[in-house]
């Protein structure tokens, strides 16, 4: 089975956090948030920004509610703060007031809604057609104020912003490429520098639902959605059963393990399609990574004037133990792993990422007959000295 990758980076120095290094983030409610921003009408942008750093969701915004919320912000920094603080809430549950109040499936239904999920990975997932699109990642990262890193809410200090960037993904033949400097298409490789992860097109699915299959998947809930009700379904995964890959380069080589996991899978009833999925890591808390998080948010996407299921956002959330750095005079500065009764601080980092502008990877060709061809062909044109100008080649088609 193939599996699904995950690359973590222990911190190596501490980013400048820009005044906020005293500040902790204070936890609020969805309902609480809302009231908040009711009272941002006319204030500045940066006014509110710096308002909504400081706050920290204890429960995850549906997708009504954030469009709601966001309408009320007066620019994008302040959006990009409210962004900010979601995606960190994104793997918490919703307000039990924001769930729709339908009865739950009979276990007959569950059976069939599970067998549609599992027909969907399998034969829609992978007929993806070759793309290429636009991977648009924005960092943030935070030192943790405490060690209690088991609870659902971490306090810590706002999130700041470290990054955005944009690069471009290929997706042909099931796996995802990206083009060297030979302008050859090669497996994507996670960077050694930044936390990232790969897979989200189709590759994740594949590893959680077959994982899922030799662990424990039961009903949740009915959520919802844009478009109609949402199914979704808990699942857990032993570590003898995993396949999520979590890579973690320490400061000698880098570290590869497979935690045990668990997390929801949301799925359209009506065609098993796969609408969002989360992955929350269970590695143990005295090692260097403690948190490996993961969640996918799909949706329809036009690729070649037809509809596919696609990724839109991804946010990957780690959270790693700080080295220890000592000195010795004769060998210098060194750096050492902290061990749990060292308590090091932590390091959170957020990869917020939207794929953007999906297109059709392909070539066009186009068979013209000989006078389809003399009439397409363009006259040359006079040259005022008298002289006769060469007609240029014609660029092939795309």
């Amino acid at each position: 089975m193939r599996k699904f990758v995950l690359l973590l980076l222990a911190g190596l120095a501490a980013p400048a956090f820009a005044d906020s290094v005293s500040q902790v983030s204070r936890p609020v409610t969805a309902e609480q948030l809302e009231q908040i921003l009711d009272t941002a009408h006319g204030k500045h942008d940066w006014s509110v920004e710096v308002q909504l750093s400081g706050l920290l969701l204890s429960e995850r915004l549906s997708e009504e509610r954030l469009a709601q919320m966001e309408a009320k912000l007066p620019g994008p920094a302040s959006r990009k703060a409210l962004i900010r603080i979601c995606d960190e809430a994104g793997f918490l549950d919703l307000p039990a007031r924001d769930l729709p109040q339908n009865a739950p499936p009979d276990k007959a239904t569950q059976n069939s809604l599970l067998t549609l999920i599992v027909k969907y990975v399998d034969q829609k997932a992978h007929a993806l057609p070759n793309f290429f699109a636009t991977r648009e990642t924005t960092r943030f990262e935070t030192e943790l104020t405490q060690a209690a890193i088991s609870d659902k809410a971490i306090i810590h200090k706002p999130l700041s912003l470290v990054e955005a960037s944009n690069t471009t993904v290929f997706y042909r033949n099931g796996q995802e490429l990206q083009q060297n400097s030979t302008g050859k298409y090669v497996k994507e490789n996670p960077s050694q520098l930044k936390m990232s992860s790969k897979g989200e097109f189709s590759l994740i699915l594949a590893t959680v639902i077959g994982d899922a299959l030799h662990g424990k998947v039961t009903w949740s809930h009915w959520e919802q959605g844009s478009s109609g009700l949402i199914a979704v379904f808990r699942y857990s995964v032993a570590k003898e059963s995993s396949h999520f890959s979590v890579f973690s380069p320490d400061f000698t080589k880098t570290r590869q393990e497979f935690p045990a996991y668990h997390g929801e899978i949301a799925a359209n009833p009506a065609d098993g399609s796969i609408l969002r999925i989360t992955v929350l890591t269970d590695l143990e808390p005295s090692g260097q990574n403690v948190r490996a998080d993961l969640l996918v948010e799909y949706g329809p996407m036009e690729i070649g004037q037809r509809n596919y299921i696609c990724p839109l956002k991804s946010v990957a959330l780690s959270v790693v133990r700080n080295p220890v750095q000592t000195s010795e005079a004769n060998f210098g500065l060194f750096i050492k792993q902290a061990n749990a009764a060292e308590a090091t601080p932590f390091r959170m980092r957020i990869n917020d990422t939207l794929f953007t502008h999906y297109h059709l990877f392909r070539a066009e060709t186009r068979m013209l007959t000989g006078d389809e061809a003399a009439a397409e062909t363009p006259s040359p044109e006079p040259n005022p000295d008298g002289a006769k100008v060469d007609e240029p080649a014609k660029a092939p088609q795309p």
